[in-house]
């Protein structure tokens, strides 16, 4: 407690992501200009950046949020051995 986790959580950082398209919104204002044009915005956090595609349109004043992405790289987290009896191949 009392400390800053040193990552951000999936869920939260497509909730940042959509909340950066809506206008006027919080995320939205503190976003710098070149942010606003791209794609992907990137979300810092304690131990590093955190990629997020958002994209939405604007209908009937309304904002639609069309597609949320992230990218997430997959690593080995445990490595093991299986012993099958010989009589299985038989």
């Amino acid at each position: 407690m009392q400390r800053v986790h040193k990552a951000i959580q999936v869920s939260g950082s497509l909730c940042t992501g959509a909340a950066a398209r809506v206008p006027s919104s919080i995320v939205s204002e503190v976003l710098r200009e070149t942010a606003r044009t791209r794609g992907t915005i990137n979300i810092g956090h304690p131990s590093g950046t955190f990629p997020v595609q958002a994209e939405a349109e604007t209908v009937d004043d309304q904002v639609k949020i069309k597609r949320l992405r992230v990218f997430r790289t997959a690593r080995r987290i445990t490595e093991g051995y299986v012993y099958v009896r010989k009589s299985v191949f038989k």
